[in-house]
């Protein structure tokens, strides 16, 4: 599951697709207009001693402090894993802040929620994993990539296979679940175990031979594997055909397959519509060209 970007007017009208990478958000970005702007009256000044302790106060003009103000169009911006929120706009100071916190509280406990947006995208899995043991493992190793040279040529990591399946059948040890995989990077192939913790619903990899050729290039001196670990660097399809495992955690992916299917929950059925034209065609192409002509029946 590598990052994209998914922009349209409507995201609530884009239905997913099998093999679209935006299953999994991260980030939001978009305009929320059910508040009002928080505005700072920049003209309102605050004069401090020499210890920074407040000892005047300019007259403040009139700010949008306790005042009843229309909802405006505001662009945010969402981490969602982080928990980052941002707003474009000129700067606060503390005061004004304040009054911003305190209304992006405001309209989280409302609880209104956004469904047609956010329905097409993957949830997270609403029960424990059982059969966890990995059954294709995919490195992202973009963000460390600069961060670890090969400790023989200098090189730093590069690969184009980063997406495997296993190799072989998992074993279970110790009441844990491991696969292995075999990866290509810098031209050499390296064994890497992924191992599945049911307890911790987490997986962990562990692969000497990758944690002895390529080494830190930085002050933290982590093996590889430990910083692919703490990062949670890689995407994995377990057993359990009806989730996937990105950023560390179980999810259900928007679009349902296999025994999760249903005919009112596939986007892409919703998109189409029966065609008086095309009800008695039996084949694209027809079974033979005579001069130059289609079959009828095409």
């Amino acid at each position: 599951m590598r990052r994209r970007i998914i922009s349209a007017p409507s995201i609530a009208e884009v239905p997913p697709i099998l093999d679209e990478h935006g299953h999994i958000v991260s980030t939001v970005t978009g305009y929320n207009g059910t508040a009002a702007k928080v505005v700072d009256d920049l003209e309102y000044c605050e004069f401090v001693d020499e210890e920074m302790n407040i000892v005047d106060i300019a007259p403040p003009a009139a700010t949008n402090v306790g005042t009843s103000l229309p909802a405006d169009l505001i662009r945010r911006y969402i981490g969602i894993g982080s928990g980052r929120v941002s707003e474009q706009g000129p700067p606060l100071r503390l005061n004004a802040v304040r009054q911003w916190v305190g209304s992006l509280t405001d309209q989280m406990d409302t609880g209104a929620r956004y469904d047609a947006v956010y329905d097409r995208y993957a949830a997270l899995s609403a029960s424990a994993v059982a059969n966890g043991a990995a059954r294709n493992l995919l490195l992202d190793i973009f963000d460390i990539s600069d961060q670890y040279r090969h400790k023989d040529t200098g090189d730093l990591m590069s690969s184009d296979d980063l997406c495997v399946d296993r190799t072989g059948t998992s074993a279970a040890s110790d009441g844990k679940l491991s696969s292995s995989f075999r990866i290509a990077i810098n031209g050499e192939t390296y064994l890497v175990d992924a191992i599945f913790n049911p307890g911790s619903q987490r997986y962990k990899l562990k692969s000497p031979s990758l944690d002895t050729a390529f080494v830190s290039t930085g002050a933290r001196t982590r093996p590889l594997c430990r910083a692919l670990n703490d990062l949670q660097s890689f995407s994995i399809i377990p057993d359990d055909i009806n989730v996937i495992y990105v950023h560390g955690r179980f999810y259900a992916p928007g679009l349902k397959f296999g025994s999760r299917f249903t005919p009112t929950g596939f986007f892409v059925g919703h998109c189409l519509y029966p065609s008086e034209t095309f009800r008695n065609i039996s084949s694209e192409k027809g079974a033979s060209v005579s001069n130059d002509e289609y079959d009828t029946a095409s």
